[in-house]
């Protein structure tokens, strides 16, 4: 049901689909669905299978939606996604979003939209449903000032993802694409918007520098699904890069009072504290993946190292079991400084 104000504004509707989200998401939190219990990827799928469709039930229709009605979806949005990955509420957006590769709440809207166009087009021209959308369509191509809801809305969502042409060609020919071409279509123009969002916002977000924001979850998860035994390892290492990307996080080390400008760079670099904790962690790289990869890791720079330690590490030709002991090891050593120095 959608809950309209006497101005048709949709601020009920929005409110009442935030609450359904977060109220969908915690009670499945107390069924174990958290942070501490499943894997982040796991608690991704349940979350895109169950908490998402039911609060976005109905968002087809949502017209006209204001920015300030979509801003507080996206608040209760992200607040699910840094809690399934135990971020803090101060994460950067693009960090929550990339490392469980996640999407804004918006894309999810647009695109049960597009799919409701595509169901509305391919009807039976018998059916009622499909005379007036060809009604209102017709209406909106002779005069578009007058006509408001679903059409223009559809039509602003068509030109957003690349998709016009789809329109064009349905009113010259009356033909539209079958329901599995319609979704591998939608998938791969929404998903090259977002790839071209993401480089133009990389060039002056230095997080791309650390995080690999490509249309993947971070190797972090992907590694733990594999082996759960490196679970809260991972996760301590997701709480870490989280922290690195506070802006306001605290600057005086817990452990010898030092001030510095970057908190972890100082603990997992810096503090004489937690020199036995590297010595431990350049031993063991030197082991178990050999003399040629320690060399090469500690002559990166800094910058460089702290990305291989957050897992961007395909640019590196060291095959793949190695990338893996790799990433073994440095999880191994940022949860043991960070649970020391109590940052996770």
């Amino acid at each position: 049901m959608l809950y309209l104000l006497g101005n048709f504004s949709l601020t009920d509707c929005v409110e009442e689909a935030c609450k359904k989200l977060r109220g969908t998401f915690f009670s499945l939190v107390n069924s174990g669905i958290n942070n501490y219990g499943l894997n982040s990827l796991t608690s991704k799928t349940i979350y895109k299978t169950v908490v998402i469709p039911r609060a976005l039930y109905g968002s087809e229709l949502w017209c006209d939606l204001q920015q300030r009605d979509l801003a507080r979806f996206e608040v209760a949005h992200r607040f699910c996604l840094k809690y399934m990955q135990g971020l803090g509420i101060r994460a950067k957006t693009n960090l929550v979003y990339s490392l469980i590769d996640m999407k804004a709440i918006e894309y999810e809207i647009d695109k049960n939209k597009l799919r409701l166009f595509g169901q509305l087009c391919n009807l039976p021209c018998d059916k009622l449903a499909k005379v007036i959308f060809v009604n209102r369509l017709t209406s909106y191509e002779d005069n578009p000032s007058i006509v408001h809801g679903f059409i223009p809305d559809i039509c602003s969502i068509l030109r957003k993802y690349s998709l016009l042409r789809v329109l064009e060609q349905y009113k010259q020919t009356g033909t539209f694409m079958s329901k599995f071409q319609w979704k591998q279509c939608i998938k791969i123009n929404m998903c090259n918007y977002e790839q071209s969002r993401s480089r133009e916002g990389s060039s002056n977000d230095t997080l791309s520098n650390y995080i690999d924001i490509s249309s993947s979850p971070s190797i972090l998860w992907t590694m733990a699904i594999e082996n759960r035994s490196f679970l809260k390892m991972c996760r301590s290492t997701v709480k870490v890069i989280g922290q690195y990307f506070y802006s306001d996080y605290r600057r005086t080390c817990p452990k010898c009072g030092i001030g510095t400008e970057t908190l972890i760079v100082h603990i997992l670099y810096e503090c004489t504290l937690s020199e036995p904790h590297r010595i431990k962690f350049l031993r063991d790289l030197l082991t178990k993946c050999g003399e040629d990869i320690l060399t090469e890791f500690v002559s990166l720079g800094l910058d460089t190292q702290l990305s291989v330690l957050f897992g961007c590490i395909d640019t590196l030709q060291w095959g793949d079991v190695n990338c893996q002991m790799f990433m073994k090891i440095a999880v191994a050593f940022v949860h043991k400084v960070g649970t020391v120095y109590g940052v996770v």
